[in-house]
């Protein structure tokens, strides 16, 4: 499967939306109630993303992996500025369903990495949730050391217990692809 990496475009803004709607409704299907995973989140999600889309941060690169013509796996990075205390934070990685383990996910990392480090990040640092178990072991797999974080107050209620992966060395996430 040849797979390209590029730079959001406005009219990707819905796949953004389905992505992560489709990775929330299977790593929390367990772990959130399914009146908000399939309620009120879509819409939530739609604001969310149609604020990013259209706050064109400098130092936010949002990023799609295409394969033959159609979307297949979406990212947000933050380059190296001071909320970030310098590092890079890759802040949302989603797969479509019918793609995953297929090396998407390590292209997008990689490229996503790639993308801070040429801005002057040197490490790189994300968030999950702890019972995302597919996603625990991604990052693992990659190299990342885990810390326990704060944990996440879902809007439907509850406390869900989150890990932060560090990678000291941006380059290991760079070259990963």
């Amino acid at each position: 499967m040849q797979v390209t990496v590029r730079a959001a475009v406005p009219q990707d803004e819905a796949v953004f939306v389905q992505a992560q709607l489709a990775g929330w409704q299977h790593a929390y299907k367990d772990l959130l109630p399914a009146s908000y995973l399939h309620g009120s989140l879509i819409e939530e999600r739609r604001e969310y993303w149609r604020e990013e889309f259209a706050s064109n941060r400098p130092h936010q690169w949002l990023a799609v992996a295409q394969s033959e013509g159609e979307v297949v796996g979406v990212t947000c990075a933050f380059s190296a500025i001071p909320i970030t205390h310098g590092q890079c934070c890759i802040d949302q990685l989603y797969i479509l369903p019918a793609h995953k383990r297929k090396g998407i996910g390590r292209q997008l990392i990689a490229a996503a990495a790639a993308w801070c480090e040429q801005r002057g990040s040197q490490s790189v640092v994300l968030s999950v949730i702890e019972a995302n178990t597919d996603a625990v072991k991604f990052y693992t797999v990659l190299g990342g050391s885990p810390r326990p974080a704060e944990p996440w107050l879902p809007p439907c209620g509850g406390s869900l217990a989150v890990l932060e992966f560090v990678w000291p060395d941006i380059r290991v996430l760079s070259q990963c692809a």
